[in-house]
């Protein structure tokens, strides 16, 4: 079983042996790190083309709650539609819950509280049956009594690449406000790409999202920021 210096060791997965499964061991908290430790359970594809390694590719499969390893065998021959990144990088999913509930401070003090929002946000937003994504969050943290350890706060980016941002217009679950609000306080740090039309989830939307997502991640092609993709009939 081989270790790395990330101190995973790594060995196949027992629902999927040509993926490698392995425990990722992190600070539980990020501002001290010598501190308390916890395992996280992340899975990996290495690339298929030692020759071409350009590095490693980190993928979260979003949920809360969706599997790392379903993600790399999402369809034959890509990880969730990521494509070339097989045959160029070490492809590694981390679980959702992994970076979810300590980055989320949401002042709901019960049920009753929780309930109220709940049906607010069902009357804003009767066709789409309320908001999954706030309901997930509040609902995941209800009752926590410890302080959470990466709060929501004003975005400040320093000393990082460009940074691509991807966005649907009309996204029922992470809503393009959110990235324009993201856009907002970053400054010249991001550039937005949005893709027209309707669902969540933006990468394996076109061949336009595709090709920006790709470029980007295996070429280091940032795109004109405000470029826009056109919409696409589901299918097509």
């Amino acid at each position: 079983m081989p270790c790395d210096r990330w101190f995973a060791c790594w060995a196949p997965c027992p629902e999927l042996p040509d993926v490698e499964c392995g425990v990722l061991s992190v600070p539980v908290d990020r501002a001290d790190p010598g501190g308390g430790r916890v395992g996280v359970a992340v899975a990996r594809r290495v690339a298929s083309d030692p020759a071409r390694r350009i590095g490693v590719l980190v993928v979260n499969p979003g949920g809360p709650g969706n599997s790392g390893v379903d993600l790399l065998d999402a369809q034959p021959g890509t990880v969730a539609g990521v494509g070339e990144a097989l045959a160029s990088a070490d492809v590694v999913a981390e679980p959702f819950p992994a970076v979810f509930c300590q980055d989320w401070a949401l002042p709901v003090r019960d049920f009753r509280e929780h309930a109220a929002l709940t049906a607010h946000v069902r009357r804003v937003a009767p066709n789409t049956g309320g908001g999954q994504r706030p309901d997930q969050p509040i609902g995941t943290c209800l009752g926590r009594t410890t302080e959470v350890s990466n709060p929501q706060r004003p975005l400040r980016v320093e000393g990082a690449p460009k940074i691509l941002a991807l966005n649907g217009a009309h996204d029922p679950a992470t809503p393009l406000a959110g990235a324009l609000e993201v856009r907002r306080q970053a400054g010249d740090a991001v550039v937005l790409v949005t893709c027209g039309g309707a669902g969540h989830g933006v990468h394996q939307r076109s061949a336009c999202t595709r090709g920006v997502a790709d470029a980007y991640l295996l070429d280091g092609v940032v795109p004109e920021d405000g470029t826009r993709c056109p919409a696409v009939e589901p299918g097509a």
